[in-house]
């Protein structure tokens, strides 16, 4: 309820409901990629994957690592890494680049936009592989920028209800945030719905 995403210890695991979880599991399955951020990457180590029984199609999962931070060791390249989409810059490694593609997985060099991969230009490149939707899902770093570069066109929130507390926890949009309250991006057409115990608000911008 207080708008954190994990405790203070980062600790996530779960915020959301079971029903809220398979909803995105859902999500996951109905648009072309998901995308997250390095640091969603190194502090937790997601699948990105749809795991529900029966039969699903799992998205492609694009990472966003403007350094090339992303372990080797990482599930999104050892599970499925044809599956994997790094989008990076000229800043990263490119030895570390040439390791992440022997793995199998691809690799997307975009130009650099204040040190951070350029997120418009990505979604070009994203586009011109036919890759038609991306739902971004965290964290804070990447959802702000790409809230601030407009390509964002719909955002669903779920929210439990719980309370966490911490000045330091992590919030869903982080970033540099907006100096006036006439600069925030208003929803519209939301609505909200109950999914088990949690809220889900959906709106477009």
């Amino acid at each position: 309820l207080d708008g954190k995403i994990a405790t203070v210890t980062n600790a996530s695991r779960w915020i959301t409901g079971e029903s809220s979880r398979r909803m995105v599991h859902r999500m996951r399955h109905q648009l072309s990629a998901v995308m997250v951020g390095v640091n969603t990457v190194v502090t937790d180590d997601p699948l990105l994957n749809i795991r529900l029984k029966g039969q699903w199609k799992n998205p492609l999962k694009i990472i966003a690592d403007s350094h090339g931070r992303i372990p080797l060791e990482a599930k999104v390249l050892t599970n499925d890494p044809q599956l994997t989409i790094v989008a990076t810059t000229n800043l990263a490694d490119k030895e570390k680049l040439k390791a992440i593609e022997r793995m199998g997985s691809q690799v997307l060099v975009c130009p650099a936009k204040k040190g951070q991969v350029d997120l418009v230009h990505l979604m070009h490149m994203l586009g011109a592989m036919e890759i038609g939707s991306v739902m971004i899902e965290g964290g804070g770093t990447i959802a702000f920028s790409a809230l601030q570069e407009g390509i964002i066109d719909k955002v669903v929130c779920f929210i439990a209800p719980k309370i966490l507390g911490g000045a330091n926890a992590p919030t869903p949009v982080g970033g540099e945030g907006i100096a006036k309250m006439e600069e925030a991006l208003n929803l519209r057409e939301m609505r909200t719905t109950k999914i088990g115990e949690d809220i889900m608000v959906e709106g477009w911008l």
